[in-house]
């Protein structure tokens, strides 16, 4: 599956399941960058998966967001996805500064967010409160999971970084992995059906004093022993 099937695939789903209001009022689904995944070469250079709950709504997301929907629908999927390439690389947002930043310490190199990892959020809907898109997710987990397991397959990363709390503890009360305690040997998580493919963290957010700095500090020194194992460029 490519990544635009991909996008397609999320929209039809969610407007099916009621999940998305298709109307003019709703900001668009969160896109991934459909020619990102042209390139064999970038597909390669995955190593990390990094997940978040959903993209949040802000005010100037609005105001960017308004100005996309404007346009014809032809060049909305990449302006989308330029805007929000733009949020995470050139003129990054606090949330993507935190996990740029994270990537690097467990790295060692300022380059692993974007050359080596693919950000994925579970539920694309946009919406900053917290208390209005927790209910839609526990609502529409099954389909949400299908996803996430879909662009796991596609992405085939090392290690998935998941970078929310509540969805952490979701996931293990869903039964998603092999145990819910974590792994005697590697102290990660490991998903059924997927424990060959990838090793997966569980974490809080690491913007907003969600994680605090003894939390993190083991976060990252967990991680640079699990990545250790992933092999070079």
């Amino acid at each position: 599956m490519t990544i635009r099937q991909f996008n397609e695939m999320i929209q039809r789903h969610y407007i099916e399941k009621d999940i998305y209001p298709s109307s003019k009022e709703s900001y668009p689904l969160m896109k991934y960058d459909e020619e990102y995944f042209g390139d064999e070469k970038q597909v390669r250079k995955i190593k990390f998966l990094s997940v978040g709950l959903n993209p949040s709504l802000t005010y100037p997301a609005k105001e960017e967001l308004d100005k996309i929907m404007r346009q014809t629908s032809n060049n909305r999927v990449k302006s989308l996805t330029d805007y929000q390439s733009k949020l995470k690389y050139s003129e990054q947002i606090k949330y993507f500064k935190q996990i740029d930043n994270f990537f690097t310490e467990i790295s060692g190199k300022n380059t692993t967010f974007k050359a080596n990892v693919f950000h994925y959020d579970f539920c694309q809907l946009r919406q900053t409160e917290s208390k209005e898109i927790k209910p839609t997710i526990r609502r529409n987990y099954s389909i949400l999971l299908e996803h996430f397991f879909k662009i796991i397959d596609i992405t085939q990363p090392k290690i998935i970084f998941i970078l929310n709390g509540f969805l952490s503890s979701l996931l293990i009360e869903k039964g998603c992995f092999v145990q819910n305690e974590p792994d005697k040997d590697d102290g990660c998580y490991f998903f059924k059906g997927k424990e060959v493919l990838c090793k997966v963290v569980l974490s809080n957010q690491l913007s907003g004093g969600a994680t605090s700095k003894v939390h993190r500090k083991f976060l990252i020194w967990h991680s640079k022993k699990l990545i250790s194992n992933v092999s070079g460029d």
